[in-house]
């Protein structure tokens, strides 16, 4: 398919929207042909690899995999707000939270996954920015200031950094 000469009625995302892991692309992905209609033809520079599709931007579509409800180390720390350098899998390696070893059932590699327990666990004892923020109703710039103009300092055993994150019991202390 020449994606410079597609009409937007052309396009078509392949695969069942609901396997997707990102709400935005599944709901973008919703109707099959057309459904990105956003995207004029001249923003489509090639047609997508396999894998990928198209949203408001080219995603990396990973699928749910049946009977795994568990997310990998990998993408729960974006969900949390720990998206750069490695960060919460690095915390998960040196010890300082848990995870669960599991077999992926698609590459029969095993693999770190977040269970309930492990998330409860991690929440129980840290605070990112953007947890904070939904927990106590406070705009994250607004926490960082108030942080850094504390004696709250992230958490850096060792002196390796894993960005804004907190002890809870800090956090909790100085803002309730």
């Amino acid at each position: 398919m020449n994606s410079h000469n597609a009409d937007k009625a052309d396009l078509e995302i392949r695969g069942p929207t609901s396997a997707f892991n990102c709400p935005e692309a599944a709901t973008r992905t919703q109707g099959g042909k057309g459904a990105i209609s956003s995207l004029s033809s001249e923003e489509l520079i090639f047609e997508p690899p396999k894998g990928w599709v198209w949203a408001r931007f080219m995603i990396k579509a990973t699928p749910r995999v049946k009977g795994l409800d568990d997310l990998t180390v990998a993408a729960f720390g974006p969900q949390i707000g720990m998206r750069d350098h490695g960060r919460f899998p690095a915390l998960v390696t040196s010890g300082h939270t848990s995870a669960t070893r599991k077999q992926n059932p698609i590459t029969g590699l095993t693999q770190l996954y977040m269970t309930e327990a492990d998330i409860a666990v991690f929440h129980e004892r840290y605070f990112t920015l953007p947890t904070m923020a939904r927990e106590y109703g406070i705009d994250r710039r607004a926490l960082l200031t108030r942080l850094k103009s504390s004696e709250i300092r992230p958490f850096k055993p060792n002196d390796q950094d894993y960005g804004h994150l907190y002890l809870r019991k800090d956090v909790d202390a100085f803002l309730k």
